[in-house]
């Protein structure tokens, strides 16, 4: 047993919930305080979930080096009930905890008598939700729950092995010229049990296939909720890889200014223009949404979803201007950023070429071979890589999935905002971050097979869920989508920061 792991774990687990209460406790509004426990302790749970999934894997990369145990084993520590333990809470977290902490939050109306009010929807809707991901997945499980594992089998009898039938008249020898096998030079070769000396007949005697094996409800669970988060992942994550590290860097370059008297009267009345042209916009939503006039494909909603974004941008300007008047540790935060974006730039960068070099054209290990590197100068410095890697793909998901929906109005906006972010704001970014940790971690299972060989992790994604019928496929081939969507993201925020800039010279 490695008690030097055993209290990194200690030590980690304690500071992921220390660092999840706080977040709570920053980012919740007013009007929440001192209430809404239930919904509280179900985002600091999800919270801890998603960042144990992520931090796991370069634990589980460390164990497997215990040099109290023999060199290639799994480690010390049983891994795979602590993986078995984290993705079956994260299973439960994110098909019923969640769903139902969301409908009973979102079902509060100061008339009511009792919870009971509450309870009784939030149930409807979860048991609903639930009815018709376990009918889908007994379906799946029972019809295509295998894994499809491919291998080649290689066989050859020793040369001091007479295979020669009983009655057999010819003598056993070795071969006395060359013989080829797939173009390698071979000193036997077997055809139907018998040695021979003419190379003619002699062929290699191999096999390759695939071996399908049923796998248990659980791997074909997680397997199934990775499929899902792909869904997803190929949007945000390649959106995200992009714009994480370009809006740290633009939060230097516009970082606020302190402004005279003058100019923040001037800013302020533009601000209350805006306002005003946002209020008629309100009204008319707000009537076309009563009389049920939604529009071709729901376009009244999204006009909805965008007329959040903008009363999100108008607050955030407001607040912005608001404190133009003392920017001192803003400025200091933004410069803070600037060396964070430059980090992230490499980060990425490394990212897309490793998907690109390794993932997809299995030319190189690269990234594999950077941690092994690391490794051998020192060892904790492969490990610590690992997971600067993997919690900047989460944090980039989560980023891209802001992004992309703020500026297409795809998805209704829950803005992050200290002292001012609702529960169910919190409840939908920790369902969203949980379904991401789990496609983040079995991502980083298959882009660092290398280095993570014969580990829990690599058993369980590599081996299993990474081959599963069907849903293999999804996470091979989704790969190119998110490059796509990286090269995408790239020229579209390009372009922006021009237009917001001739937008802000026009309005000054």
């Amino acid at each position: 047993m490695d008690w030097f792991l055993i209290i990194i774990a200690i030590v980690g687990f304690i500071l992921t919930v220390v660092v999840a209460v706080y977040l709570v406790a920053l980012y919740c509004s007013e009007d929440d305080k001192n209430q809404a426990w239930l919904p509280k302790i179900i985002v600091v749970i999800g919270l801890a979930l998603s960042a144990f999934t992520v931090l796991l894997l370069p634990f589980d990369v460390a164990n497997r080096r215990d040099p109290t145990v023999m060199a290639g084993s799994t480690g010390g520590i049983d891994l795979a009930v602590m993986w078995q333990m984290v993705l079956g809470l994260i299973v439960a977290w994110v098909l019923l905890i969640t769903p139902f902490a969301t409908f009973y939050y979102e079902a509060w109306d100061p008339s009511q008598k009792s919870s009971f009010e509450q309870i009784k929807p939030a149930l409807g809707y979860t048991f609903g939700w639930c009815f018709i991901f376990f009918l889908l997945f007994i379906i799946l499980w029972f019809t295509v729950g295998y894994a499809d594992l491919p291998f080649t089998g290689w066989s050859a009898p020793p040369a001091n092995w007479d295979l020669r039938p009983s009655n057999s008249k010819f003598p056993l020898k070795p071969w006395e010229s060359n013989c080829f096998c797939n173009g390698k030079e071979a000193s036997y070769c077997v055809t139907s049990g018998f040695l021979k000396a003419q190379p003619e007949d002699a062929a290699c005697y191999s096999e390759g296939g695939t071996l399908s094996i049923r796998v248990s409800a659980f791997v074909y669970m997680v397997g199934l909720l990775c499929a899902i988060g792909w869904l997803s992942f190929v949007v945000f994550g390649g959106a995200g890889l992009i714009a994480l590290p370009m809006d740290l860097i633009n939060d230097w370059r516009w970082r606020p200014v302190k402004l005279s008297r003058t100019e923040y009267e001037t800013k302020k009345r533009a601000l209350r223009v805006e306002v005003q042209t946002l209020l008629s916009e309100g009204k008319e939503l707000e009537e076309k949404n009563a009389t049920g006039k939604t529009g071709f494909f729901g376009g009244t909603k999204k006009k909805i979803n965008k007329f959040k974004e903008a009363v999100t941008d108008i607050e955030t300007r407001f607040e912005t201007l608001e404190s133009s008047m003392d920017v001192g540790r803003q400025v200091l935060v933004a410069y803070l950023k600037l060396p964070l974006g430059i980090l992230g730039i490499v980060l990425s960068f490394a990212w897309i070429l490793h998907i690109i070099l390794y993932n997809l054209a299995d030319t190189t290990p690269f990234l594999n071979n950077m941690f092994r590197g690391l490794d051998s100068f020192f060892p904790l410095f492969g490990t610590i890589a690992y997971t600067a890697f993997a919690m900047w793909m989460l944090w980039a998901a989560v980023k891209g999935c802001f992004k992309v929906g703020c500026n297409f109005g795809i998805i209704q906006i829950h803005p992050m905002k200290i002292n001012a972010t609702l529960m169910s704001s919190f409840l939908f970014n920790a369902l969203l971050v949980l379904l991401t940790s789990v496609t983040v971690a079995q991502f980083c299972a298959m882009s660092f097979r290398d280095y993570a060989a014969n580990t829990v992790v690599d058993s369980l994604f590599s081996t299993y869920v990474n081959h599963l019928r069907g849903i293999g496929y999804v996470m091979q081939y989704f790969q190119i989508i998110l490059l796509i969507f990286a090269g995408l993201s790239f020229v579209y925020l390009l372009l922006k920061p021009c237009c917001c800039k001739k937008k802000n010279n026009d309005d000054d």
